[in-house]
């Protein structure tokens, strides 16, 4: 930045290319941590893999977002009424399949089979396994 000075106090002078080298250098790495924040920013969510768990809440309750369906004619006559039960929320073990689940297939490619034996490894019972592969997809 030309403030430094050698044993005397006088003002030293960057030759040539010197300070024009450490202000690219400044740049690129800004730029490269924005760039990698970015980055890591859109794939570090636990779980991030494309699977929805039917009946999951977030609070543990029961979804009631499609509880009532109901199309109505212009005339204002129903057509079609649809009611679903609520559904029930998942228990903490059918939860804990699931995320390991995922957590597995994020990692590498399994087999219908492969993912149950690893499953089971990890001490899930056959209930739990059976659920956590329908669950993905398997």
């Amino acid at each position: 930045t030309g403030n430094a000075t050698d044993a005397r106090g006088r003002k030293v002078r960057g030759h040539g290319k010197e300070p024009m080298i450490a202000w690219i250098v400044t740049g690129v790495v800004v730029i490269g941590g924005v760039v990698l924040n970015a980055a890591t920013a859109t794939h570090s969510s636990p779980g991030a893999a494309a699977v929805t768990v039917i009946g999951s809440t977030e609070t543990g309750g029961t979804d009631t977002d499609a509880d009532a369906d109901t199309e109505t004619e212009t005339d204002g006559t129903d057509v079609d009424t649809t009611t679903t039960a609520p559904r029930p929320a998942l228990t903490l073990e059918q939860q804990n399949a699931v995320k390991k689940a995922q957590t597995y297939l994020e990692f590498s490619s399994f087999s219908r089979e492969g993912l149950s034996d690893q499953l089971e490894y990890e001490g899930f019972t056959p209930d739990q396994i059976a659920f956590a592969l329908t669950a993905v997809g398997y």
